[in-house]
């Protein structure tokens, strides 16, 4: 979820950084010959106010202080922006890096965010399987297709923890939550209820593969996994139960100022808020009709259609083009879709206007009324659509309710 290695770049520091995993690899014998002396921890970090950051991350911490080694492993992808675009067209990667702790620290502590560690309780064997795994995993760098839902930070943590567990040994979760049990999406809601803007701006994309039930561990979302892990056991061959966690400790308190602020106003507030004032605004419109208002009327017409065509133009691709997981069939192309370029086109000729927008309108309804049937649609969004169906629904009728007065 966070690139360490960008913003370790920009601090000067690439020696240190291009070290860092070859020094893990030199040391890896030693580790394996002294590992009672290793302590190996899951490692919490705080949200921030950004969509990609607001979830949190979870990452691993591999201690070995006779060898002078302390080191945090980390499945991360990059952020840059074409990173990030490549993310939207399916084919970004990612994989472990692994960054020495104290330059860790240094940059979530100067930008406010609390690190808390969970030492986990595992054999010398467990220990020595772990690290070299998290160790060929850095070597091998970002080679890994990016997958949102199944695969984030959390739940390659926890995956890797599991992969190795002794021979026999495995993960018992107790007292876990509906939403881990469930869908993909229940699980996200659930994670989302503190972080609403990043909440709507993920529920825009996760598609209908969202609503098929996932594995315990694919929902553990950073959030999930550190409400779930305190109440973990590893269960051995032989039937013997040990907590997974021994130790919780606070390693950087949170700043102040670093606390979420995605969420005022809520979406659900701001879109209702708008909506308001869209229709308020189309009834004066509608009764006045005096010209300052319908150059105004033009001017919001010609703000709508401009999104909306961008969002046509984006949600097409995205279901017939992106790789991206979770983008097999999003409702949204419904009423954003290809098509409505080709409609804008039509209504330059004004002897189909009426009809081009009489038939979208209807479509839209229709698709509007089945809203409380799509989880993927939820009330921000169903917000966001009725400020659109408005303003349609004027242009529809608009010519009746002239006849009428």
């Amino acid at each position: 979820m966070q690139r360490i290695w960008q913003i370790l770049l920009h601090k000067g520091i690439i020696v240190a950084l291009a070290t860092a995993i070859p020094l893990l690899s030199m040391h890896a014998e030693t580790v394996a010959d002294s590992v009672g002396d290793v302590r190996v921890s899951l490692v919490e970090l705080s949200g921030q106010p950004r969509v990609y950051a607001a979830y949190g991350h979870v990452s691993v911490r591999l201690e070995y202080p006779a060898g002078g080694l302390d080191f945090i492993a980390s499945y991360e992808m990059d952020t840059s922006l074409g990173e990030i675009i490549k993310f939207f067209l399916g084919s970004v990667n990612a994989g472990w890096s692994v960054v020495p702790t104290a330059l860790y620290m240094e940059q979530w502590q100067s930008r406010g965010r609390s690190m808390i560690t969970h030492e986990l309780n595992l054999t010398d064997s467990e220990k020595r399987r772990l690290w070299r795994q998290l160790d060929k995993g850095a070597a091998e760098g970002y080679v890994h297709p990016y997958d949102y839902m199944h695969n984030m930070c959390s739940t390659m943590a926890i995956k890797a923890v599991d992969r190795a567990l002794d021979k026999g040994s495995q993960l018992e979760w107790n007292n876990l939550r509906h939403e881990v049990q469930g869908t993909s999406r229940e699980a996200f809601l659930y994670s989302s209820r503190h972080h609403r803007w990043a909440g709507f701006f993920w529920q825009t994309f996760l598609g209908i593969e969202g609503d098929r039930n996932a594995t315990t561990m694919e929902n553990l979302s950073p959030e999930l996994l550190l409400e779930a892990i305190p109440k973990a056991n590893i269960r051995s061959r032989d039937g013997e139960e040990r907590p997974l966690i021994v130790a919780t400790q606070e390693v950087l308190p949170a700043r102040g100022d670093a606390t979420h602020v995605l969420d005022s106003p809520s979406p659900t507030m701001f879109f209702t808020v708008v909506l308001l004032v869209v229709i308020a605004f189309t009834l004066l419109e509608m009764k006045y009709r005096n010209r300052l208002l319908r150059l105004t009327g033009k001017v919001v017409d010609g703000v709508l259609i401009a999104v909306h065509l961008l969002l046509s133009l984006f949600f097409t691709y995205y279901v017939l083009f992106s790789h991206l997981v979770g983008s097999l069939w999003s409702w949204y192309v419904v009423p954003f879709n290809i098509i409505v370029p080709w409609l804008v086109a039509l209504l330059l000729w004004r002897s189909h206007r009426r009809m081009v927008v009489g038939i979208y309108t209807a479509v839209v309804v229709v698709f509007f009324m089945l809203t409380p049937f799509i989880p993927q649609v939820d009330l921000p969004h169903q917000l966001f659509l009725a400020i659109f169906l408005v303003r349609l629904l004027k242009t529809s009728f608009a010519k009746t309710f002239e006849r009428a007065e």
